[in-house]
């Protein structure tokens, strides 16, 4: 709908600078100038429309593929939990690709032992499936950051990760034991490295919000280098 209310302002405007031009000071001149704005119009609508399908067509490969990763990405997931709750661990070589050690057998998804990619993946998947990952305890490294939000007058903490090649990022929200430490007196710099241990939930900000949101409760957060405090 947003894009079919744009598309109209985009002709009415166009519309209204052919009709309003330089040089129109006759009545042919202005024919001319509507049958100019007729041919406006119909090559805006078709290359509208063309974009439109190609739009369409890179979404469907787009959650082709992004479905078939995350069906993969489920099982591994699923396959750490596995591990955790009988204690076994799995030499397989495509796990070494993608993990860095033994996982915490304390937390249910530990991310400290992924790949940078793997970790990436892993919180984006928590945002796009989050109801499979509630109550689940999750362990995490990356960069602290903390954000302030006008509507709730409040300040929102943050543990950020990127992809290997540093050019994606990801944050998930925490909160840090019951609450009550107080910003910025007792939290680390932004961007220092933080270790978070938490359990997943999603809440709302207000009952009437439409979307719900994603962080780990009741968190440990352990400072693991501070950075440049300057």
């Amino acid at each position: 709908m947003k894009k079919y209310n744009k598309k109209i302002v985009c002709l009415s405007l166009v519309f209204t600078l052919a009709l309003s031009g330089c040089g129109a000071s006759s009545g042919e001149s202005k024919l001319g100038g509507n049958n100019n704005v007729q041919s406006v119009i119909e090559e805006q609508i078709a290359k509208e429309e063309a974009e439109k399908t190609e739009e369409l067509t890179t979404e469907a490969t787009t959650e082709a593929t992004t479905q078939s990763d995350a069906d993969a990405l489920k099982a591994m997931l699923e396959e750490q939990l596995a591990k955790n709750d009988d204690g076994a661990s799995s030499t397989d070589a495509s796990d070494e690709d993608e993990t860095l050690g033994e996982a915490d057998p304390n937390v249910d998804i530990d991310l400290t032992v992924m790949s940078s990619n793997m970790v990436y993946s892993t919180v984006y998947q928590m945002m796009a499936d989050a109801q499979s990952y509630v109550g689940k305890k999750i362990k995490m490294k990356g960069n602290y950051y903390a954000s302030w939000y006008d509507d709730t007058q409040m300040y929102y903490h943050y543990v950020i990760i990127q992809d290997a090649t540093a050019c994606c990022q990801q944050g998930l929200e925490f909160v840090w034991d019951d609450g009550s430490h107080v910003y910025p007196d007792e939290y680390p710099k932004d961007m220092a490295e933080v270790e978070v241990v938490g359990t997943f939930e999603t809440y709302k900000d207000f009952p009437e919000d439409e979307y719900e949101y994603c962080r780990l409760k009741d968190a440990t957060l352990v400072v693991c280098d501070e950075g440049n405090n300057e």
